[in-house]
This record gives structure tokens, sequence and C-alpha cells, in this order.
């Protein structure tokens, strides 16, 4: 029985191997390997050895392809790399391009040994670009272009139109010279060319349809055969010399067929059980060996034997009788699920246990009915907490454009989540939605993220560069420890403060004007009032003729105020005291807004109205006609602002580490650093600073 072809390495990539592509050459043989959700470009060899890592792109590979057996090309957001592979080195040429939307790119003739290439475009377009000119000739296609090859200098086409799938050739000026219409219907998603041996007649096509079967058609259009499999193919490689097709499939299965001269798919003659999971990519390299990589990111080099060219079948190891081997390769699966399921990993998961009910072991049919229980009351719970996720987006997305801020007992209120669950999705959610949580407080406040960096070379022409800052520290610190040793025991000031939750008030609970007291029947109404609401998400609005109360849900305040006919005399919410708020209240003819947290914004620039937190209330930490309830108010300042201190902190040309900023600004209050920290993002934000990070220390300085 013939043996399986020699695995001469292996190697673990991390994540869904996307593409593997030969380089062409004989004599040196590279392999470019690209990597789902990566930046970066792997080249091996054929036997498995990686030979470059063409890295430095800050954005994911979009598209690749080799332009000679020397020069790859790799397109990223707004960028097209160039690499040029000189011996043990490779060198790279950046092109800043316009488009965000390349698909594909292929190497062009050109004359005068300048490099030329075309860019298909996911907007339907053709862009030509000559070495690093962007601007050369585009073309507008009537269809979505599938899929694009050249061959003597003619470019040929899969589109997909009005009138469905058509093949189109174009000149090397992009202009259209046939369209023919296709004969099939179902969704390609991959083709390659079918040549001749010298590799420049064209023959006709390969098409991997969206289905897992594959067709092959002639020049005119034609569909000369097809195959079918119950294991869906993932992907394939044709190797133009020996007209094989080499497919890889769901099950991990390679299966390698001959094409005749009549472009007939002749059936199976060779195949090999290569990896676990599905196959994702695969290479001929040469005429001898074949790369694979698989869902789970494994790359596997293969040294092919005669078994590949003989009529014959070869059957991996999962068609031998039962045996030893067996049973502890499926005991090994079992763990594997179970490490895979601890993890999260349910797709994983999913794929090994599909091949353990293959291994049919007897000893273990109440494990794998156990681990398949799991498995699905953990995608069952995977799609309820997405559900969750999208009812809390769209509450938030919804918010937004009404308030600046929301607050999570409202959340939870509004969607019917449980507030523990709120809390728990919202830290997840946090990077992906424009909101900040502020999880002491228990609110969001809402401001951009876009923040620019600036690149090295900006950061290296002006003033000592961060790195520079952090050796002569070190260097300081190292001398001071031979010379004495702190014996100072103190915590500084602000790591000695108690969180403003258990103190109850912060330095900004009260924006009031210089000279404003209250009385004592007056802050004997308020609480009453504060405490009629508190934790219930409504508001409370008392009338200044007779005194009247108006009980209102949170939810359904601003329209109440907006239809309100009288006039305000004291507001109190459960609820943020907001710019909108106060807006509103102060329309009214409103004289004091009382609320669970003042909004930011509110501390940038003075109200209309006096407004105050309700702790302030409950600490008793403001002024009474006649008396002071509790300690001294110290006057605050109203911040002229954080923002001036911040900029005062900083100059022009010397970088400043984050925490000595901070402490340069003296905040004491917890609420106040997490207020300076939104406004050093909206300062990045509007281009006034800019920020580096270096060894994992963030430095800031003026612009």
């Amino acid at each position: 029985m013939p043996s399986i072809p020699t695995l001469l390495n292996s190697r673990d990539l991390g994540d869904t191997i996307t593409t593997i592509q030969w380089n062409g050459d004989l004599k040196q043989q590279f392999i470019s390997i690209t990597v789902e959700n990566t930046n970066d470009v792997y080249i091996f060899g054929k036997d498995g050895l990686e030979k470059f890592m063409l890295e430095g792109a800050s954005s994911a590979v979009e598209a690749s392809t080799w332009l000679s057996p020397n020069t790859l090309i790799s397109a990223h957001q707004e960028e097209i790399r160039r690499w040029e592979l000189r011996g043990s080195r490779s060198d790279c040429i950046r092109i800043k391009v316009p488009w965000k939307d390349i698909s594909t790119m292929i190497p062009l003739r050109s004359r005068r040994s300048r490099i030329k290439f075309l860019v298909a475009h996911d907007s339907n377009k053709l862009s030509v670009v000559l070495d690093e000119d962007v601007e050369g000739k585009e073309r507008a296609m009537d269809g979505r272009i599938h899929f694009v090859t050249s061959r003597n200098d003619k470019l040929h086409l899969i589109t997909k139109g009005e009138h469905g799938f058509e093949l189109q050739r174009l000149d090397e000026q992009l202009t259209l010279e046939e369209k023919i219409s296709l004969q099939f219907y179902r969704e390609p998603v991959h083709a390659e060319p079918i040549s001749s041996t010298n590799n420049d007649v064209m023959e006709g096509w390969i098409i991997l349809q969206e289905d897992g079967g594959i067709d092959c058609i002639d020049l005119e259009g034609k569909i000369t055969s097809s195959i079918q499999n119950k294991e869906k193919i993932r992907c394939f490689s044709y190797h133009a010399r020996s007209r094989t097709i080499v497919t890889g499939h769901g099950g991990g299965v390679v299966r390698e067929r001959v094409l005749d001269e009549k472009l007939r798919i002749k059936p199976v003659h060779a195949e090999f059980t290569a990896h676990e999971f599905s196959i994702t990519g695969i290479s001929h390299v040469g005429t001898s060996n074949l790369i694979t990589g698989d869902l789970g990111g494994l790359l596997k080099a293969w040294k092919l034997d005669g078994s590949f060219s003989l009529k014959t079948s070869l059957k991996g190891p999962e068609n031998i009788s039962k045996s030893p081997e067996i049973i502890a390769r499926a005991k090994n699966r079992v763990s594997a699920i179970k490490d895979m399921l601890s993890r999260g990993k349910l797709e994983a998961a999913k794929s090994v246990l599909l091949k353990l009910k293959e291994d049919n072991v007897q000893e273990l049919t109440n494990q794998v009915e156990t681990l398949e229980n799991q498995l699905a009351d953990l995608i069952n719970q995977e799609s309820k907490e997405k559900e969750t996720r999208n009812i809390i987006r769209k509450f938030l997305q919804d918010a937004a454009r009404e308030r600046g801020e929301v607050l999570v007992p409202e959340i939870a209120s509004q969607t019917g989540v449980p507030i523990n669950k709120v809390k728990q999705l919202l830290k997840i959610m946090s990077s992906e939605t424009e909101w900040e949580y502020v999880e002491e407080h228990e609110c969001l406040f809402l401001f951009s993220r876009r923040q620019e960096i600036t690149k090295k070379k900006q950061i290296e022409k002006a003033g000592t560069h961060p790195r520079q800052e952090y050796k002569e520290r070190h260097r300081r610190e190292r001398g001071s420890q031979r010379h004495h040793v702190k014996t100072s025991s103190t915590t500084p000031s602000h790591r000695r403060q108690a969180p403003a939750r258990d103190r109850g008030v912060s330095s900004n609970s009260m924006l009031v004007p210089p000279g404003f007291k209250l009385k004592q029947h007056q802050v004997e109404t308020l609480d009453r009032l504060v405490s009629k609401i508190e934790n219930n998400m409504k508001a409370i609005i008392l009338e200044k003729k007779n005194g009247g109360e108006h009980l209102v849900e949170l939810t359904e305040l601003s329209s109440f105020l907006n239809t309100f006919k009288g006039d305000i005399a004291v507001l109190v919410t459960d609820g943020i005291v907001s710019p909108r708020l106060i807006d509103l209240v102060s329309r009214k003819k409103g004289s004091l807004v009382v609320g669970r947290r003042i909004h930011p914004k509110l501390l940038e620039d003075r109200p209309k109205i006096p407004c105050m937190e309700a702790a302030a209330l409950k600490a008793r930490d403001l002024p009474i006609h006649g008396e002071m309830h509790g300690k001294k108010v110290n006057e605050r300042q109203h911040p002229t602002d954080i923002k001036q201190a911040i900029l005062a902190g900083l100059d022009n040309e010397q970088w400043k580490q984050e925490t000595e900023l901070m402490k340069t600004l003296g905040l004491s209050d917890p609420l106040d650093e997490k207020m300076a920290r939104i406004r050093i993002k909206q300062l990045l934000s509007s281009d006034e600073i800019e920020t580096e990070t270096f060894k994992g220390m963030v430095y800031y300085r003026k612009r």
C-alpha cells in the first residue's frame, strides 16, 4: 500500500491561513503566506522553514501577489508595499494610494525594466500602477469583478452584472475587446487560469464555487467538467506542467486529480489526510513539494512521493481498522475539545468534535455525547449574549442622538438586561463604541476616540526623544540607589484618598455662583425630593407658583419640560445634570437643578443656573444661611480649566510622561483625574497636543 507523503515541517501561525502563493521559480523557491487579521506577510522555503517576515504595516493585508521571483507586493489600507528579497534581507518601498477597497493585484508586462501591475477594486474599478505612479489608467466595469488574470498583454476578467456572469477580455489600454456570457449561476469564490505547459497560452478557467464545487470552463464560457463532493472543497492549486489539480477539503483531506486536454477532470487518483481542521490554503511548490494551511493557523510542508503520479488511492489513518493508536488519538481529541470549550473556541471545538465522531470509539460514546451537549449550550449562550449586546448597542446609539451621557441603571431599565450583566458587557464593548465607561460612577461619557499618533520621524525631529529621557531617568535612578536608600514610606496624597463613592462628594459636586446659600427649609425640601426619586430613574419638578410636584420618568423628562406651561423652581433628577437639561430648565426660569452627577462639559462652561449633585446634600457639604452643616467648604475655583492646566504643564519640545503630567495638575479627586484624562483625549483629537508610547509609558507634548 502506498505511503503518505512525507511531512517536512509544520508551523503554527496562530490564526486562519488565508493565502499560500509560490513565486514560480524552480531555483530559489519562495512561498508567501498571509494570515487572517495580520499585518505581516510570511515568506517560507519549500521545506517549510521561515525565510523572512515582511512586517511594519499598520493595517491588515488585503491582497498580495508575486510580481517576479524576488518581488512581492502587499496591499494595506491606503498603502501598497513592494518588497524586494535580496539574499538574506528584504527591502521595502511604500506607495501611498488613495484606495481602501483593493481586492486583487496582478503583474503586467512592461518595458525598460519598469514595474507595472493592475489593481482590481471592490468598487468594480481597475487601476494601473507603473512603478510608484498611482495616477495611471483607470476603468470602471459595469459589473462586479470576481477575478482577473493577464496573458500575452490581454486581461481576462470574470464579472457579474445585470445579465449574469460574463467573461470579458481587455487590452493593455483597458479597452474592452470581447464579452462572453457564462453558463453557471453559482457564486464563485476563487479562480485560476488554465494555461499550457509554456504558461503563455490560456485555455480556460478553474473556478471554485461557494457551495464547495469546482467548474472548468473553456474560452467560450462553456462548462467542460465539474466536481461535487460531500466534503466541500475549500481551496485548490493548479500545476500547469503536470496538469494536476490539488484540492483541500473541509475534513482536512488533500486530493489530486488530472485535467486532460479537453479540460475534463479525471477521478481522484491520490489522497491523504493532511490536517484535522478545514484546509484554507494550498499550493504546489516546484514539481515535488506541497504547502498546506488550515483554519486553525497550522502550516505544513510536504514532500510528495510517486503515489501522486499513479492511479492508486492513498488513504489516511482515518480509514485504518481500529487500533490502540486510533483510541489514543480519540482520547487526545477529547482533551483538546475540553480545552477549546474552556477557552471559548467553539468553532475549533466543533471541527474536532466531528473528527472525534468519525473515529467512532465505543468506549468514548458517553463523553462524546456530553461534549456535544456542552458545545450546544455554549453556542446557544453565545448567541443570546450577542443578541443582548446588540440590544444595548442599539440603545446607546439612540441615546447618543439625544444626550451626551447615560447611566448604567437606565440602560438596565430600558433594555431589560440585569444591571450586573450590563456592567460586564460594557467593559467588553468599550472598544467597539464611542462611549467611555466610568465604572466608578456607573456612567458613560460620549467623546471622540480619534487620536492622531505622531510618527517616529516627527518625534526625532524635535527636542528630546522619550527614549533618551527614559535612559537618562534610568541612569539617574541607578546612580541614586548606589548612594542612599529611600526611607520614606508615606503614600502619595492622591493614592491615600478614599474613592469618591466612599466620600460621597467630589470637589466638582456644586457649580454655584459666589454667595449662593440655601435656607434650612429648602435643604429639607431637597432632601425629601431626593429620597423620593433616588435609584428610581425618575425626576421631580417643583413648580414656582403653587409648589406643585410633578413626578416624571427620566425617559420622558425632555418632552415634559418642552410642553410644561408654568415656571419651575427646582428640578431634582436621578440622572445626570447635562447641558441640554440646564438649557431646558433655564427656559422655564428654574433656579436650581440637583442630580446624580454633573456632566463634564458643565465643568468647562459655567452653567446658566446653579446645579449640584445629590451627594452634596447627603454629606451636608453646602452653604446654609446662618450655619454650616459638616465641614467647611472651600470655595471651588471654576475650571478655566483643567484644559488650561494641561496645556500649561506641557511645552512644544520637551516630552512629559503621563504620570508626571497628572502630578503637575495636582488633582486629588478621582473624578477630577477621570475628567483630566477625558480632556487629554479631546486635546489629542483636536490636534492641540500629541502623544507617543515608549516602553509601555505614555508621553505628551504640545503641537
